[in-house]
């Protein structure tokens, strides 16, 4: 198990928003029961607040387990095969933000598909 799995299977990333000092979003995903399917859920971090790792596991997994419907409960996304869980989950948020947060989120992506290539 990494350093970012939780006992209950659910993996964590970490986006930082390098334009504005201490905005954060805090990703909480697991696989559903489907074979395809990951849920997922998130929290972002005002800048106005110090970011603290575990209370942003803790409201990003609360809206995962949570079961409505809507913006802040768990979204689902089905994986590709060949496709990373992690990529396909960014690229579904990166959907639904402003362009802010959005543009966090694609240096986020182009960051690890470099370091992926290494």
């Amino acid at each position: 198990m990494s350093k970012n799995t939780d006992r209950d299977g659910v993996k964590f990333t970490y986006v930082r928003d390098f334009g504005e000092e201490g905005r954060v979003l805090t990703i909480a995903r697991k696989w559903t029961g489907d074979e395809n399917n990951i849920s997922y859920a998130m929290a972002i971090c005002n800048p106005k607040d110090k970011f603290q790792k575990e209370r942003g596991r803790l409201i990003a997994t609360g809206r995962l387990q949570c079961d409505r419907d809507g913006r802040l409960g768990p979204q689902i996304a089905t994986v590709p095969q060949g496709k990373h869980p992690e990529d396909v989950v960014l690229m579904a948020i990166m959907e639904g933000l402003s362009p802010r947060p959005a543009q966090a989120l694609a240096e986020h992506m182009y960051d690890r598909a470099v370091q992926r290539a290494l």
